[in-house]
């Protein structure tokens, strides 16, 4: 399936994955969440895995799981 974003979701998305490897490398795992309209928000999830890896929710339902893997993002 493809998730069509709008520039402001993207914005958001990079921002996440930003922070996840930024907390990745810190060793400071935490779960946080971003707005990006009035009523969606993301929440990224944090998983054990050797690199960063989030699962991604908007408004509380599972959207994808991301891992970083040879420098890119991969999606399940």
């Amino acid at each position: 399936m493809k998730l069509i974003l709008s520039p402001s979701a993207r914005n958001a998305l990079n921002k996440i994955k930003d922070q996840m490897i930024k907390q990745f490398e810190e060793k400071d795992i935490n779960r946080f969440k971003i707005k990006f309209t009035k009523k969606k928000e993301f929440l990224a999830v944090p998983i054990p895995y050797t690199g960063p890896a989030f699962q991604l929710y908007i408004n509380d339902k599972f959207l994808r799981t991301y891992f970083f893997k040879k420098g890119k993002w991969m999606t399940l």
